[in-house]
């Protein structure tokens, strides 16, 4: 987005509640649109005859008496508005086509303000305009549809305005005041706004913005109405009109008498196109369609159309409080966002740094996991290892003390029985000699392994021989 437009959006201030004037050659009718809800809502509607001094002269010469009336009406019936936008109609605006290469609007509003003092022969400051392109090719020149309004209109509007003490927010023309309050999106059209019983405009619609308008004043007819479409028609040869729609009363007469042209006729409701309160007058309920055009010059400022002839000049240089309060409540958004950002790159980093330090966690785990393993294995094996030279240990005491005893055994002596003592370093000895003298002999000769003692030594019968039984305790050294 261009910088300049988001600025303009921040500091340009954009009403909410709009008081709608349009102003008609015997009467005049307010409305009040109210948009601080996402569906702008109609607040008030009032309508009121013209006194004979102001009828069909109020926008020309009776400036101020005019001022003072709309002003009147304001503090009866006492409605309060933060601007104010205007309608202005056919007799008192023109539209012409003109031929322009394509530019930036705002080069295409400084050329067509040329353009216009030249086709009208004119000053450029003696009007107000509006400029849109119809067709937008690259090459070559462009369709533009231009609106353009007297000066004198612009200074009753403006002095209306200061009376009111409100701003003046925009001047749209009538016709495309009415088709904001379309139900429908038309593209080529005719429009046949009826203003009251004796007055009626047709306008000419192309993609969709008025091209061509027609005023009819006590001639309102079938004839003089398909005359002027035919004239319409022959003009703009390049568009073909596929719809007639009818804005206010029109008898039924004449409704079939355009309906057997051949034209297929729309008759608008604004019902669907906006809310409106409950607060509402009955009256002005049942008779919505003669305030299509107050309501739709609201839509207008509401919906940023095209075609304003006078929009609010605000000094962006100049910053009131409440221009201060959004700029300082957009940067503390930008900040608070920035800092959001900020977070959430912090938190994705810290995340990538955590799963990279749970990645090595995980290889730690599986190499910790194999050396436990190991570990535990060579404990298995420490312990088999031990219990087997343990156990050769034991064997080979045994096959010593086996041997030592083997080596310390007299003749004629045997042994019955060789075993462990209550102790470790014990071993007890049982045997037989053929008498004492050689059973105390080899305890002698088993003397030399450790210290021995004759814990039994008896005489017993073998066979009918006379023997020496001992048992003998050997505390190997």
């Amino acid at each position: 987005m261009d910088y300049k437009i988001l600025l303009n959006k921040l500091l340009q201030k954009r009403f909410k509640k709009l008081l709608a004037v349009d102003i008609g050659s015997t009467n005049i009718k307010l409305a009040v649109v109210d948009s601080a809800k996402r569906t702008p809502v109609v607040k008030v509607l009032y309508q009121e005859a013209l006194p004979p001094e102001l009828q069909y002269t109020a926008l020309s010469y009776n400036t101020s008496a005019l001022a003072d009336f709309i002003n009147g009406i304001v503090k009866r019936e006492k409605i309060n508005a933060d601007a104010v936008v205007f309608t202005v109609g056919a007799d008192n605006s023109a539209i012409l086509t003109l031929e322009m290469p394509n530019m930036a609007d705002s080069e295409l509003q400084e050329a067509a303000r040329w353009e216009l003092a030249h086709e009208l022969n004119s000053e450029p400051d003696s009007f107000n305009y509006a400029a849109a392109y119809l067709t937008e090719n690259n090459e070559g020149l462009n369709k533009v549809m231009a609106a353009v309004m007297p000066q004198s209109a612009t200074k009753t509007f403006t002095k209306i305005a200061a009376q009111l003490d409100l701003p003046l927010s925009s001047v749209f023309l009538r016709s495309a005041a009415v088709e904001q309050t379309f139900n429908k999106t038309y593209t080529d059209f005719i429009l046949l706004d009826c203003t009251s019983e004796n007055e009626a405009v047709i306008t000419a619609f192309n993609n969709p913005l008025p091209v061509l308008q027609k005023q009819f004043n006590n001639e309102i007819n079938a004839i003089n109405i398909m005359a002027a479409i035919a004239e319409m028609q022959a003009v703009l040869s390049e568009t073909e009109f596929k719809q007639l729609v009818i804005n206010g009363n029109i008898n039924t007469g004449l409704m079939k008498e355009l309906e057997a042209a051949g034209l297929p006729v729309v008759i608008n409701d604004i019902t669907h196109s906006i809310g409106f309160a409950e607060s509402l007058p009955a009256e002005c309920l049942q008779q919505l369609d003669s305030f299509a055009a107050v309501i739709g010059t609201a839509l207008c400022y509401l919906n940023n159309c095209r075609l304003n002839l006078l929009p609010l000049k605000q000094n962006t240089f100049s910053v009131n409080r409440w221009q201060a309060y959004r700029a300082a409540a957009a940067c503390c958004v930008i900040c608070f966002l920035a800092a959001w950002a900020w977070e959430l790159v912090l938190l994705y980093s810290v995340q990538s740094d955590l799963q990279k330090v749970q990645q090595q966690i995980a290889a730690m785990d599986k190499w910790q996991q194999r050396y436990e393993d190991a570990a535990a294995f060579n404990a298995q094996l420490n312990h088999r290892l031990k219990l087997a030279e343990n156990l050769r240990k034991q064997n080979t005491d045994w096959q010593q003390i086996l041997a030592d005893v083997a080596e310390s055994t007299p003749t004629g002596c045997w042994l019955e029985k060789i075993e462990q003592g209550s102790e470790s370093r014990e071993i007890i000895i049982s045997g037989y000699a053929p008498d004492m003298p050689k059973a105390v002999e080899f305890s002698e000769a088993m003397g030399k392994n450790g210290k021995t003692e004759l814990t039994e030594l008896k005489t017993a019968q073998i066979e009918g021989k006379s023997y020496a039984a001992f048992n003998l305790l050997l505390e190997r050294k």
